[in-house]
Formats: structure tokens, C-alpha cells, sequence
């Protein structure tokens, strides 16, 4: 059975989707998909790790109130493909 993620290739990090954006949205483990997704499913932005930790420092200025993003470049991301077998993950 194959399993899928989407993979930030500069920071090594999954996407995790985040209802509120209250945090960043990529993660060491990320999102499994069970079927294989694409990009669209990031949007136009997303928020960085480090951003989001120098924002709630008082480091960075955004200029919105909320967290800040970082534009989607499509040649950022790629989609990981995992095959599940019977001794382990492939």
C-alpha cells in the first residue's frame, strides 16, 4: 500500500495542514495522505518554523497582526511517496 507526504526540499520538513494557523504548518512528521495529493493542497503561503518562533519572539516584524508566511514556490516542494510492506515501511 503506498502512503504520501509533501515535503518542504530547503527545510527537510513535512506539511501538516493548521485549521487556525495559530502555528506554523510544517512538521517533522507531516500529513499522511492515503492517496497521493498535490500541491494545491498547500495554498498561495505557508508559515515557517523559524519564522513563527522569531514572530512570537519579537525578532521579526510582520506586517499583519497575525503569524507571518512565506509565498508558495512550487520548486520548493515535492510529494514523497511511502510503500508500506509487510516487514516495515519501504
Amino acid at each position: 500500500m503506498n502512503f504520501w507526504k509533501i515535503r518542504h526540499k530547503p527545510s527537510g520538513l513535512f506539511f501538516k495542514p493548521s485549521k487556525h494557523r495559530s502555528k506554523h504548518n510544517l512538521s517533522k512528521d507531516g500529513k499522511t495522505y492515503s492517496k497521493k495529493p498535490t500541491l494545491k493542497h498547500i495554498g498561495s503561503r505557508y508559515v515557517h518554523p523559524e519564522d513563527y518562533q522569531a514572530w512570537q519572539a519579537g525578532t521579526l516584524q510582520s506586517n499583519t497582526r497575525y503569524e507571518p508566511t512565506r509565498p508558495f514556490v512550487d520548486s520548493e516542494w515535492e510529494i514523497v511517496r511511502y510503500r508500506v510492506v509487510e516487514d516495515g515501511i519501504e
